[in-house]
């Protein structure tokens, strides 16, 4: 087993959703990961992916396909565990 750390993570995160076309809310999201500059510095990243974490949960991710949505935010609250972000707001998905 191969344990990846934050920064392979996210940049497999954000090559996956850049593959959807932005538009609406959607562009949020991309806003929000894509403002993680350095993944190994948890004050840098914790915030943006708690916003895109947030985004993927809300009315906008309506417009992505489910199943990409669902994917993106087990990544997104993966790599905030793996930097050992705090739990704040963010709420883990419910099945």
């Amino acid at each position: 087993m191969t344990v990846r750390g934050a920064a392979a993570q996210l940049g497999e995160l954000l090559r996956d959703v850049t593959g959807i076309t932005p538009r609406g809310n959607i562009r949020a999201i991309l806003a929000a990961i894509g403002r993680v500059a350095d993944p190994i510095l948890p004050l840098i990243a914790c915030q943006p992916l708690a916003t895109a974490a947030q985004l993927l949960q809300g009315p906008s991710a309506k417009q992505l396909p489910s199943d990409a949505a669902a994917r993106w935010l087990a990544d997104v609250l993966r790599i905030r565990a793996v930097l050992g972000c705090s739990s704040g707001k963010v709420r883990s998905p419910v099945k």
